[in-house]
């Protein structure tokens, strides 16, 4: 709701980069059972959530502030989708 030079993304946007370690603990939690390919899903998700930290070095792309934040947003929305598309695929096949 409110982008990256407002103050009230720092307060509202404090909890979302907690997000980052739902890839990394997917490796650890389910290393055996879980949807399939997940190790390699979760380390794309997590490389492109990182360009999100881009947004905290104003030399690079400083011209595109909303580009660097959309990777972030753009790496859970891809790791989020393929859980539900995985898990909707496992409960199918109980």
């Amino acid at each position: 709701m409110f982008p990256l030079p407002l103050p009230l993304h720092a307060i509202l946007g404090s909890p979302s980069i907690l997000l980052i370690l739902s890839p990394l603990l997917s490796l650890i939690l389910w290393r055996k059972k879980g949807p399939r390919h997940v190790v390699s899903m979760s380390l794309v998700s997590f490389g492109v959530m990182s360009l999100g930290f881009l947004a905290f070095m104003p030399n690079v792309l400083a011209e595109y502030m909303g580009l660097k934040q959309r990777f972030f947003h753009v790496g859970w929305s891809v790791w989020f989708g393929y859980l539900s598309c995985g898990f909707v695929r496992l409960e199918q096949v109980r």
